[in-house]
């Protein structure tokens, strides 16, 4: 018989509830910087802090921005919360999302989200993500090509 760890019986063992990628779409807003363009969240702009840009060739990983309730990072996405990185199931929903933020250059494409996973009712929020590819970049509602294909070669997504 064997004795049960006495250290393992007071630490949880956390399993994400995704230990591969899920493949869905979403709504980049894009900033211009010194170094080119660079994604971030679609609300960007209305909250009272600034929302970091996603670094080409690195994984996202999301934060709680709640101010009045703040999780901890490791338990993004947490359950009551908003927080974690949006993804939809169907491009369909994207593009119905972009349409919401039309009036700010935005990108559409798939996007790879791993590691805690909460599903919401068009998708679900996730711990980190990384572009997979863009549909298309839009600037102030006219179809971008140029900021497409730069912005596939700055994250080397198709």
């Amino acid at each position: 018989m064997r004795t049960p760890d006495p250290i393992a019986a007071r630490v949880p063992m956390r399993v994400p509830d995704s230990p591969v990628p899920l493949k869905g779409f979403r709504v980049w807003g894009v900033t211009r910087t010194p170094e080119g363009p660079r994604l971030q969240s679609p609300t960007a702009g209305f909250l009272f802090a600034p929302l970091p840009v996603w670094a080409p060739n690195e994984r996202f990983e999301a934060r709680c921005v709640d101010l009045r309730n703040r999780c901890a990072a490791g338990d993004v996405p947490a359950r009551g919360h908003r927080c974690g990185i949006y993804a939809v199931s169907t491009p369909g929903r994207a593009f119905d999302w972009a349409d919401e933020i039309e009036h700010r250059t935005y990108v559409i494409g798939e996007v790879w989200s791993w590691g805690t996973v909460a599903e919401h009712a068009a998708g679900w929020r996730s711990r980190y993500a990384y572009p997979a590819s863009f549909l298309e970049a839009r600037t102030r509602g006219h179809l971008d090509d140029a900021l497409t294909d730069e912005l596939r070669t700055t994250y080397l997504a198709g």
